[in-house]
């Protein structure tokens, strides 16, 4: 992974074996670079993925092996970072390269807009489909941008979106050719620069009771979320994916 400022324009390009698979050692450089873009001189910041994955979610191989209590604070990692990308008052552009499926989508919906590669691309969380819930810190993040029409295929159903698709109900908030995902990126992002600080207020007084209210219950939460994963149909359901991944 890495972080690029550029003109006052940050850039950070996730990176990970496997589609950008989320795990300990990715979160713990996410963190950095978050605290690195917040100490930097950047009034914007894209954040993309490596390759032709934005990110493929939690890294199922790997988390799928876990007791409870190491899964715990796995996931208690996973909300803290997830919150601070979330609470970041600079203005955040999620240029979406490939497929954004559960994590990477959750990593998504931090951001202050989302553009997509149009392309055979997936976005969307699926953990309903294998019985796993989501912790408070995606559903309260997900319902301070998607349209309250869209909760019920998006977070019930669980279900995966073409761009397009992902368009019309409100997921992203624009669709662009492969090629020029990058360079559009970049102008929305230097538009936000130009009334950064306005933003950066504004981010905050939208946000915070957001942040007030996941930091409340995210220890109830969480351990709800672990009585999903720990479900014998749940764990046989993430058992059959860790097969096709391998």
């Amino acid at each position: 992974m890495q972080l690029v400022v550029v003109d006052q324009i940050a850039t950070l390009t996730m990176s990970n074996p496997k589609g950008n698979a989320i795990n300990p050692s990715f979160l713990a450089t996410l963190e950095g670079l978050i605290n690195a873009l917040e100490a930097s001189t950047a009034n914007a910041c894209i954040i993309t993925g490596q390759g032709r994955f934005f990110s493929v979610g939690l890294d199922l191989p790997l988390l799928g092996r876990l007791p409870r209590a190491e899964l715990r604070d796995f996931m208690r990692d996973f909300s803290r970072v997830m919150t601070n990308l979330f609470a970041t008052t600079i203005p955040l552009v999620a240029a979406i390269n490939g497929h954004a499926i559960a994590g990477g989508c959750v990593i998504a919906q931090q951001a202050d807009i989302r553009i997509m590669a149009d392309g055979p691309y997936q976005i969307g969380l699926k953990e309903a489909q294998i019985g796993i819930g989501l912790p408070i810190v995606v559903t309260e993040t997900l319902r301070a941008f998607l349209p309250s029409g869209a909760l019920v295929d998006v977070a019930y159903r669980g279900k995966l979106f073409s761009p397009e698709d992902a368009l019309s109900i409100g997921l992203i908030e624009q669709t662009i050719r492969s090629d020029q995902l990058m360079e559009k990126s970049l102008a929305v992002a230097e538009d936000f620069g130009k009334t950064s600080a306005a933003i950066r207020q504004i981010k905050w007084a939208v946000r915070q009771p957001i942040i007030d209210r996941i930091r409340r219950h995210e220890a109830a939460s969480l351990e709800q979320w672990l009585d999903t994963w720990f479900n014998p149909e749940s764990q046989q359901l993430i058992a059959e994916i860790v097969q096709t991944i391998r």
